[in-house]
């Protein structure tokens, strides 16, 4: 009897340290799982404000990117999108700057020249190849300003994309990592009772009239 006894406390002792092993585990899976601005044991609570000025959607989207391939290829390709863009208006901005300069002193120099008939035929000719400019800068300002109205849909859509992708992940963790009531409870029982004991306290050293019932 004395034998079975000892086996079935045996069984219960080691059932309840593998469940004990399991929640341990899944608590630390569940740690691991948790991105890294809102894993506390990281380092300190705040830690996530080292990810753009402290922005918790972007916190969350960056250590998200970090394992999705999908969105690294995205934000790879966001990237090479803004150094083509900025390489390709600043090649066209120069060259702008250039002909428009020149246009600008052909003016001036114009208007150093005397002879009327003279000066009317190169205002002719300059305001030609200035038109033939126009034209061409035209497509090229046409294209950029169609640039700028998709790049200005497309941050819509990114920071669309950032808040849907991470409210899940803020969800799972506010659902899965609520602190224990129990702690809360108890400060709030201490703080009733150490109410209770400076009222009595109160009365005790003070005018009753001062305090009341």
């Amino acid at each position: 009897m004395r034998s079975t006894a000892l086996l079935s406390a045996l069984v219960i002792i080691v059932s309840f340290s593998a469940c004990n092993q399991t929640v341990k585990d899944k608590t630390v899976a569940e740690k691991a799982e948790l991105p890294e601005p809102l894993n506390e044991s990281k380092g300190d609570v705040s830690s996530f404000k080292r990810y753009a000025s402290g922005d918790m959607v972007n916190a969350i989207y960056i250590d998200l990117v970090k394992k999705t391939p999908d969105l690294q290829i995205l934000e790879n390709q966001l990237e090479q999108f803004d150094g083509s863009k900025s390489d390709s208006l600043a090649a066209f901005n120069k060259y702008a700057a250039k002909v428009e300069s020149y246009y600008s002193s052909a003016d001036q120099n114009l208007e150093r020249i005397d002879d009327t008939v003279l000066k009317e035929r190169l205002k002719t000719l300059l305001a030609a190849e200035k038109g033939k400019y126009a034209a061409k800068a035209n497509k090229y300002e046409t294209l950029i300003k169609d640039i700028d109205k998709e790049n200005i849909v497309m941050k819509d859509y990114y920071e669309t994309l950032k808040i849907v992708a991470t409210l899940p992940v803020i969800v799972k963790y506010q659902n899965n990592n609520l602190p224990d009531l129990k702690s809360i409870k108890a400060v709030d029982e201490q703080a009733k009772i150490l109410k209770a004991k400076t009222l009595k306290l109160g009365k005790k050293y003070g005018d009753a009239g001062v305090i009341g019932n």
